[in-house]
């Protein structure tokens, strides 16, 4: 039957906020498993609009006008199962809109469940996120001890280069950025359905204790899936940064101090 027909009986819409490097991809890939949920990542990132733009599909066309339709279209192909995609705030800056904005059209599409996928180690984030751009590799999906990838981390005029912001930064002023995202975040949906996921404890581990969590707050049932993608950098930050002690030092003292040994 069709997906536009069976549409008004989804059980949920599902919206994921986070930071990148946190998870999502292992945790996507299990939801994409489930057969009652449409899981699509990163919708709206740059990227994957830029790939759909390209083409000649019916959502290319209402891409280019408008992605919140576009994304209307693609939660109605989803049919009668749960529809869900991923979020990074500055993918909401390059679609020129507000966090507070873009929440309430989401809400005004029928996103009726919204999960915060939070890493509280930033460093380590921002640290996994500086490797991938060095080695063009995001995920590892084979069961393979990784390999030590070892990077100079500038503490000065680090540019991380996320969405429209280019501007140098020291590594302190990026951290507290990040945790004040992440605030923002949990500010906003505070009043709305909401799940908070923590990469340390949720997933790091065992990714299928944030599975079973988002199965329970969905109401969706548990389904047995396996996981896929693994870790890239389960290397001590010592071991990583060839400046560590340089990093360790501007770190010393500050809020940010204990992340260098997680």
């Amino acid at each position: 039957m069709s997906g536009f027909v069976l549409s008004p009986v989804r059980p949920c819409n599902l919206a994921t906020f986070h930071l990148g490097r946190s998870g999502s991809t292992v945790l996507g890939d299990l939801l994409s498993q489930h057969p009652r949920i449409i899981w699509e990542g990163e919708r709206l990132s740059p990227g994957r609009m830029s790939r759909t733009k390209a083409s000649s599909t019916v959502g290319s066309h209402l891409l280019k006008r408008e992605p919140m339709k576009y994304l209307k279209y693609r939660m109605l192909l989803a049919g009668g199962r749960c529809y869900g995609f991923d979020t990074q705030p500055t993918q909401v800056e390059n679609l020129d809109m507000t966090l507070p904005g873009y929440l309430e059209m989401l809400e005004a599409l029928g996103f009726s469940h919204f999960i915060i996928l939070e890493r509280k180690n930033h460093l380590r984030r921002i640290v996994s996120m500086m490797i991938a751009r060095k080695t063009s590799q995001l995920y590892r999906r084979v069961v393979v001890d990784p390999s030590l990838v070892r990077i100079e981390l500038e503490v000065g005029q680090l540019v991380l280069g996320r969405g429209k912001d280019l501007e140098p930064r020291s590594l302190v002023a990026h951290l507290e950025r990040e945790q004040e995202s992440m605030r923002l975040l949990k500010q906003l949906l505070s009043d709305r359905r909401s799940l908070h996921l923590v990469y340390e404890d949720d997933i790091s581990s065992d990714p299928i204790v944030a599975y079973r969590r988002v199965c329970e707050f969905t109401g969706i049932g548990y389904y047995n899936v396996s996981v896929k993608y693994y870790k890239t950098n389960p290397f001590d930050l010592a071991e990583v940064l060839t400046n560590f002690s340089e990093v360790e030092r501007v770190l010393c003292g500050t809020p940010f101090e204990w992340m260098l040994d997680s």
